[in-house]
């Protein structure tokens, strides 16, 4: 549903069903940004549009969300510096939640938002990792080395 595709209205027929069907499976929607850029590394006003982006064009179609997962799993830290667009987040994304990445979850509340650090179960963590894993699943049942070529 990219806004400078030819095809956007259709994009956007063709997504809502699939979005709605989510939602009556009560699956609820985060941000994972609008271009996954490095949020920490980017410009002010690159940051801002990045928000902006999701805010006019990707929240219409899902629906308002207080979650955002930076991607990468960065995220920015809590100083003076990172405070201009952890404020931005909040105030004009509407995110209270904000979300990184570590094999250590954890969680910091402030004032006005939560940070969060989630578990990342992705193809190296469960190749690299299982003992941070196990105790949810086996790894071996669930990956598909075989089929991946891993190991060849």
């Amino acid at each position: 549903t990219n806004r400078d595709s030819p095809n956007r209205q259709e994009e956007i027929a063709a997504v809502k069903p699939v979005i709605d069907k989510l939602k009556d499976n009560n699956w609820t929607f985060a941000s994972h940004s609008y271009g996954h850029p490095h949020m920490d590394k980017i410009s002010i006003q690159k940051f801002k549009n990045d928000v902006d982006c999701w805010k006019n064009e990707v929240e219409p179609l899902v629906g308002e969300t207080r979650v955002f997962l930076y991607p990468y799993g960065e995220y920015i830290p809590h100083n003076d510096q990172g405070m201009e667009k952890i404020n931005y987040l909040i105030e004009e994304g509407g995110f209270d939640i904000h979300c990184g990445v570590s094999l250590i979850p954890y969680t910091i509340t402030y004032d006005n938002y939560a940070f969060e650090v989630r578990k990342n179960i992705d193809g190296l963590t469960l190749r690299n990792q299982k003992k941070r894993v196990s105790h949810m699943f086996d790894t071996d049942y669930v990956i598909d080395l075989e089929s991946r070529n891993f190991g060849k």
